[in-house]
């Protein structure tokens, strides 16, 4: 009796431990996604985060139940598959990208590269799905890349953290000193800007951006501003520079 208690503990403290295997390493996109856009914290940690990974959470949950009532995978060699899956579903802007970049050198249109990018993902899915049903080193060797992008992430976000917690607070305290030895009442400028990337506004429109892609980027404006008797003039870029703010003070 005491043995059969024992073992069914341990099946559910192995299936608990599982789910939490799971879970863990399907944070993995949200990480690379937060540390590639470390300078909108306040906009992504937001009152509807919680309820956002809740219902992520949920949906994996979800796809692990269906893959293990249909599929011969079970374990670690199933979380493996659908964690690496997941991951490789969320690098579709990067295989977009290469594509893009891949198809401009063949001087071919590259009006199917968001497609190319999809039908590349599910073939690397079933590959994925193939390897791992087949020998059980390939479920190995993918947890390890995955442990391991948990963790080389999760370092790189606490440093870029701290570091830019640093920086925010040397400004601020820049900033304060400044205040404090002015006379007049200061003076703030400020620039907005904000598209879509221009090879997709390209592409989409069919204009010729030659003269707005030579216009100043951002080093160049922070230039012009200062030459033009700002201080203290500096620039954040949000979206990976889809857009920025450049501010400067004026006294």
């Amino acid at each position: 009796m005491i043995i059969s208690k024992l073992k069914n503990y341990n099946k559910y403290f192995q299936k608990c431990l599982l789910i939490c295997v799971l879970l863990s390493l399907s944070l993995i996109p949200w990480i690379e996604f937060i540390n590639a856009n470390l300078s909108e914290l306040d906009f992504i940690f937001n009152d509807n985060i919680i309820v956002l990974l809740v219902l992520y959470f949920f949906f994996i949950f979800l796809i692990y139940l269906i893959l293990n009532f249909l599929t011969y995978l079970k374990n670690y060699s199933l979380i493996s598959f659908i964690t690496i899956s997941i991951w490789i579903f969320f690098q579709h802007s990067f295989l977009k990208k290469g594509i893009n970049g891949f198809i401009k050198n063949m001087s071919v249109s590259n009006d199917y590269s968001s497609e190319i990018a999809l039908i590349l993902i599910i073939s690397l899915i079933y590959l994925f799905f193939f390897l791992i049903k087949s020998k059980k080193i390939f479920t190995k060797f993918f947890m390890f890349f995955l442990i391991f992008n948990l963790f080389f992430s999760t370092i790189q976000f606490t440093t870029k953290f701290y570091s830019q917690k640093r920086n925010i607070n040397f400004v601020e305290y820049s900033n304060d000193k400044l205040i404090n030895n002015i006379k007049r009442p200061n003076i703030y400028f400020f620039i907005l800007d904000a598209m879509m990337p221009l090879n997709e506004f390209k592409d989409y429109y069919k204009e010729d951006l030659s003269n707005f892609e030579n216009f100043y980027n951002q080093k160049d404006l922070l230039e012009l501003i200062e030459n033009s008797g700002f201080s203290n003039v500096e620039f954040r870029n949000l979206s990976n520079g889809i857009s920025a703010i450049h501010s400067g003070w004026k006294v």
